[in-house]
């Protein structure tokens, strides 16, 4: 009687985890465009002292930013790159917790254990161009 609702507790977490990180990355997104926009208008170059490189963020939103962490976040169209520098690296992602699968222009991000991984994910797509946003899916929960 004991093993359906382990099993469903398990399941719950493993869903929560799943919505953590998808919330951590819009968060991220987001919150990087904005530092973006500003640092664009005020045309600024900043060094990014966890490593000594500059941060150098083209008018056109490509190159690298630096956040307050001084980690180096990869960046397409103004928003962090589809890749484990750009993305995952600006959502802070534990990639013990959580797979991370880059292909091209998209990162797709599962929970790690869950007992059907292709079911239990979410994709961050790159933006296609100046002014367009990155492309967040709805999570698939049902294998978590």
């Amino acid at each position: 009687m004991a093993l359906p609702k382990i099993n469903d507790y398990q399941s719950g977490h493993r869903i929560s985890k799943l919505m953590d990180v998808r919330g951590s990355v819009a968060a991220a997104a987001a919150m990087l465009h904005s530092a973006a926009l500003t640092q664009n208008k005020l045309g600024t170059k900043q060094a990014c002292t966890a490593n000594g490189e500059l941060a150098a963020l083209s008018k056109e939103g490509h190159g690298t930013l630096c956040t307050e962490t001084h980690t180096l976040v990869a960046f397409s169209h103004g928003y962090p790159s589809a890749s484990a520098d750009g993305i995952v690296a600006a959502a802070e992602i534990d990639t013990n917790e959580h797979e991370v699968l880059v292909s091209g222009n998209s990162v797709t991000i599962r929970v790690a254990g869950s007992p059907s991984p292709e079911s239990c994910q979410f994709t961050y797509t790159d933006a296609t161009a100046a002014r367009t946003i990155p492309e967040l899916s709805a999570a698939t929960t049902s294998g978590c």
